[in-house]
């Protein structure tokens, strides 16, 4: 078994827990390495500990949470708290329309410390607001993390100041203010890029065309 499909199930703790324990003890036949969960009525805090369990015990690279909307800051927390230190199989993390709200900045600063490895971190269509991604920039100006997904959020203009302070840590930055079109700021070098979507969020038409086309430091580049 490579990938698990669970899309549209009903999936409660008790499930999840047995699961957990059939992952503990997968005979080196069975590999496990992608679980989609999405839109499985999941309520959060129960089955986040399991979640965790089986992210560490079978060393998953992939989890995708999507459109359980029962989820929330509660089961964020959970399972941030629940995984272990320095968990470095996974490399894709989503939990897009979770409902997630402001506040969960602290989790999502955990989340990304005990997951080195990942790569690409999906929050789309949920309510984050500024001051939680401002958290989240300040754990990623030290992470590795490729692909950062905001778009469908709440965040306003005052989010370019938490952006502005990301680039002050000298990695290099592609802004996606729009479905085709990244904003390229920074100097590229040994660190690798991070490419953040911001569309459809509350931004300014005004603001998002400055991003596009007037310069945020000395050396912005513009693609379409």
């Amino acid at each position: 078994v490579v990938d698990l499909v669970m899309l549209g199930y009903s999936v409660d703790s008790a499930a999840l827990s047995h699961l957990a324990a059939v992952c503990s003890g997968q005979s080196s036949s069975v590999h496990l390495k992608k679980i989609d969960l999405g839109r499985c009525s999941m309520n959060g805090e129960p089955e986040a500990k399991p979640i965790a369990s089986i992210v560490a015990s079978a060393h998953l690279t992939s989890l995708i949470l999507d459109g359980n909307i029962g989820f929330g800051n509660l089961g964020l927390s959970a399972f941030a708290a629940a995984l272990p230190e320095e968990c470095t199989s996974m490399t894709r993390f989503s939990v897009a329309d979770c409902r997630l709200e402001p506040g969960c900045a602290v989790a999502l600063g955990q989340l990304v410390h005990k997951l080195p490895k990942l790569d690409e971190l999906h929050l789309e269509y949920n309510s984050l607001r500024n001051s939680d991604v401002e958290v989240l920039l300040e754990e990623l100006s030290s992470h590795h993390l490729q692909h950062l997904h905001l778009s469908k959020n709440q965040l306003d203009d005052g989010a370019l100041d938490s952006l502005r302070r990301f680039l002050s840590a000298r990695r290099p930055l592609f802004l996606s203010v729009c479905r085709s079109l990244f904003c390229s700021f920074g100097q590229a070098g040994a660190v690798p890029p991070c490419y953040i979507y911001i569309h459809s969020n509350r931004m300014s038409e005004a603001v998002l065309d400055g991003i596009a086309h007037q310069r945020l430091c000395s050396n912005d580049r513009v693609y379409d």
